[in-house]
């Protein structure tokens, strides 16, 4: 994904920009993320209170989500969060 993002810029994946991002907490990473939209959104592990921030935050960014893609406590807990 990255390559195809390297050489063909930021539509490689159709009209919506990529999303990339870190979910940080005092100072410390707690996450990783990225999309390639229409795709799901890949994730590292969360508890449910960050995957809850973080679906917060998506929605208010105006991002809806098809999915997510990451270990099953951190997808059920950000599924649930995003209804």
């Amino acid at each position: 994904m990255t390559e195809a993002l390297h050489t063909s810029g930021a539509v490689a994946y159709g009209a919506d920009a990529p999303v990339f991002g870190l979910l940080e907490r005092a100072g410390e990473v707690r996450a990783a993320l990225f999309r390639t939209p229409p795709r799901r959104l890949y994730l590292t592990s969360l508890t449910l209170e960050e995957a809850d921030i973080l679906a917060a935050h998506l929605v208010r960014l105006g991002h809806r989500l098809p999915g997510v893609i990451a270990d099953h406590d951190t997808a059920t807990g950000s599924a649930a969060s995003n209804r």
